[in-house]
Order: structure tokens, then sequence, then C-alpha cells
């Protein structure tokens, strides 16, 4: 697979590219549910996640374009959201309902790797902490804060 490049025709309004580009990491011609993953990047991003993409090529693993996407999303979600805080606790559906509304905001689609219980997975390893049941509030992420 090839480093992802932004495509010139790609309408950054609507994130849908034209049919006859050429999508260089799928090696075919662009649909148009191809082109919104490539729509919100810009150069700095470009060079990043190519060379996180090149990591996962080196190391064997099978990942589709859209897949990659998503888990960018998902890691720039938690940089951007979540801090860690030794007296916050953040209720699991409230951070899984804000992934999905900027995940939509974003590619105008419902995740499709990151679920709820792989979110939850996600977060667990990510942070190293246990959900935690509160009767009021629900599942909680013991010492996070969301950050809207």
């Amino acid at each position: 697979m090839s480093p992802i490049t932004p495509s010139p025709g790609t309408c950054s309004a609507l994130r849908t590219a034209q049919p006859e580009q050429f999508h260089p990491a799928m090696g075919r011609p662009m649909s148009a549910g191809d082109g919104f993953f490539t729509g919100f990047l810009d150069n700095a991003n470009i060079c990043v996640m190519n060379r996180f993409y090149e990591q996962i090529r080196l190391t064997g693993i099978d990942i589709r374009l859209e897949e990659f996407c998503e888990l960018t999303l998902f890691s720039e979600f938690l940089a951007d959201h979540i801090q860690p805080e030794g007296t916050g606790h953040v209720q699991c559906m409230l951070l899984w309902n804000e992934w999905v509304r900027t995940f939509r905001r974003q590619t105008h689609q419902f995740p499709k790797l990151l679920l709820e219980k792989e979110c939850r997975s996600v977060m667990m390893e990510t942070f190293g902490i246990e959900i935690v049941g509160n009767g009021f509030r629900g599942d909680v992420y013991p010492g996070l804060r969301f950050v809207p």
C-alpha cells in the first residue's frame, strides 16, 4: 500500500471525491465513499499519517484506509478531549456519545471499527484504568476529565 496523498479534486465542503480520481492507497479509482477521509487532512497531518501508516504496513498488519483514518480520528479525539485528572470521573456513555458525534461531524458516517465495546477497551488500555460502576451516574472512567 502506498502513503496517503491529498486529492486535488476532493471537495472539502461535502467531503466527496470526483469519480475520475485515482485512490493511491487502494489502487483503484476513488468512489464517493472514499474521499471524505482525505478531505479533512492538511499537509502537516498527511506527513504524520504517512509515517504512522508506513509503520503499520511494516509490521505486517493488514489495515484498510478507512480503518486507519478512524483510528487516527479517535487518537486525535482522545488527545483533544481527555485529560487524566486524579479526581474526575467521565461517564462511559458520555464519552462514547461525544466520540460518535465527533466522528459523524468529520466523516458524515457512523464509526465502523471503534464501537462502544471497542471504545471502552481502548480507553482502559490507553489510560490503564478500570471501569467503575456508579449507581447514580452509571459506568464511569475514574481519574479522567472530558474537555469539550
